[in-house]
């Protein structure tokens, strides 16, 4: 749609900008090719550089008690935006009462899944985690579009962007679950 279109259009001119300034500073400390063995090297340093600054990344974080559609849906959102897909789980201790199952368990469940390329237990602060990743997308579930996001000033101090998608449908795993032990009935998605 319409993020797709845009995050094309600031892609390509970001990689045009960044790849002429690397570049640039590879000539400048005598790094361009003068032999096949220097060629082989600085094709190799292009790539590196290509790899790390170029492949966008995106961030969603959460409790994860239960993979519902919705994560799922936002899983695969993910990979529409950007190249590489990080899964902050909450830990035990940050996630409170909302944590219904051990964040081990959480996190086993999270990385089980094939649109997730790295995850890890959150343990200090979810400020902290996004400033060590620096994602260019923070991803969450169209119902907090209306709520405070912390997320939102962090990421736009450093040019990232916090969007929001899941699709129609509302899920939350500690409303299903406790749904269930109230009714006393299964769970159904």
């Amino acid at each position: 749609g319409k993020i797709n279109r845009i995050c094309v259009q600031e892609n390509i001119h970001g990689i045009a900008l960044k790849l002429f300034i690397f570049l640039d500073l590879l000539r400048l400390f005598g790094l361009e090719p003068v032999n096949n063995c220097s060629k082989l090297f600085w094709g190799v340093t292009v790539l590196k550089y290509l790899k790390k600054f170029l492949m966008k990344t995106v961030f969603i974080s959460g409790n994860f008690n239960i993979l519902h559609p919705g994560h799922l849906r936002l899983f695969r959102f993910s990979k529409e935006i950007a190249d590489k897909l990080i899964v902050g789980v909450f830990s035990d201790k940050l996630a409170g009462l909302n944590s219904l199952v051990s964040e081990d368990l959480r996190l086993e469940s999270v990385q089980s899944n094939s649109f997730v390329d790295d995850s890890f237990i959150i343990n200090d602060s979810l400020e902290n985690s996004i400033l060590k990743y620096r994602p260019d997308f923070i991803l969450k579930g169209k119902e907090h579009e209306n709520s405070f996001n912390i997320e939102d000033n962090l990421i736009k101090d450093y040019g990232g962007k916090l969007v929001f998608s899941s699709g129609e449908v509302v899920f939350s795993s500690f409303d299903l679950i406790k749904k269930s032990l109230e009714s006393k009935d299964k769970i159904r998605f």
